[in-house]
């Protein structure tokens, strides 16, 4: 890539922290010197949409979240999000969601459990928001192999790096899932097809999300793997088609958290299956991983956290 995925990554986080889109075009393209063409061809190519495609997802999606998670009236809500009128709004948000978002708000986030009210809902609602906040930008980079990023930071000291492993007790949880087959080679793929798929269902349908999205693959064999990927949701919800709604039971784990890139996630399933064999613990499902780290707020992968839970057998 021409100008580096880190730095792509260093102008996604300078878009994120741009709501009102000021930011244009050939401000972007002269920060890493190139021709405002050339600029859009690179960055749609590293990040799978072009910058403007992206401030407009970004702008209409915590739109979305404030229209549930909020008071504002609406048009606050346009000008905050850089539309200059509740007409221009008000279009933008019809064409992406279906629906006018005085119709959104009216639908509400409870459709799947009208009885949750009171501190409750504003719990789940702020939870929506902040996820929202931090999900939306990066939903189709969480576990892209970046070769580039990990060539350029992967070091003797992060494959040597010590794992503290420990168990603990996850409460029960609802989750929106999606699953496809790949092979071992094309895991990122998959889920960077999986995650804004679901993603989209739940902004669409008013479904509060409530924390980082996670994968864990299933069915591994030598023709591939089934990787689900998924997001929690704050409110029971059916799913539709491919997206699945699930309730996850309390459980306990076995956690560890692995600081870095993707690429070598693999070191620390090794330090969790370690863990479990010296205790002689069974489990008795998949471990999945959880993305802490959105790419686009924190560029740098030396830095990115994924946590890695292994349920245990009871």
């Amino acid at each position: 890539m021409a100008i580096g995925t880190e730095r792509l990554l260093r102008l996604l986080a300078e878009l994120q922290r741009d709501p009102q889109r000021r930011l244009g075009l050939a401000a972007l393209a002269r920060q890493v010197q190139l021709s405002p063409t050339h600029f859009q061809r690179v960055f749609q190519a590293g990040i799978g949409e072009s910058a403007q495609q992206l401030a407009a997802r970004i702008a209409l999606q915590r739109a979305a979240a404030a229209l549930l998670a909020t008071r504002l009236s609406v048009l606050q809500i346009a000008l905050d999000s850089g539309f200059e009128s509740h007409e221009g709004f008000t279009r933008a948000f019809s064409r992406r969601f279906g629906i006018p978002p005085s119709d959104y708000r009216r639908r509400g986030i409870w459709d799947g459990d009208r009885s949750a009210a009171g501190s409750t809902h504003s719990a789940i609602a702020r939870q929506h928001r902040d996820t929202v906040e931090r999900t939306a930008p990066c939903i189709g980079l969480f576990r892209a192999s970046l070769s580039e990023v990990a060539t350029n930071h992967t070091s003797d000291k992060e494959r040597q790096m010590k794992y503290t492993v420990e168990q603990k007790t996850l409460a029960a949880i609802h989750v929106l899932t999606m699953s496809q087959r790949t092979t071992t080679d094309r895991i990122a793929d998959a889920l960077a097809q999986i995650l804004p798929h679901v993603f989209a269902y739940a902004s669409g349908n008013a479904v509060p999300l409530v924390g980082p999205p996670f994968c864990r693959y299933r069915d591994w064999s030598s023709g591939g793997v089934t990787v689900e990927g998924g997001l929690p949701i704050g409110v029971q919800h059916p799913g539709e088609g491919d997206i699945v709604g699930d309730t996850w039971p309390a459980r306990e784990v076995a956690a560890t958290i692995h600081v870095g890139p993707y690429d070598s996630l693999n070191h620390a399933y090794t330090a969790v299956e370690a863990w479990l064999q010296e205790r002689g613990l069974a489990t008795t499902e998949e471990p999945y991983e959880v993305y802490l780290t959105d790419p686009g707020q924190v560029p740098d992968p030396a830095e990115w956290r994924t946590e890695i839970l292994w349920p245990l057998a009871q």
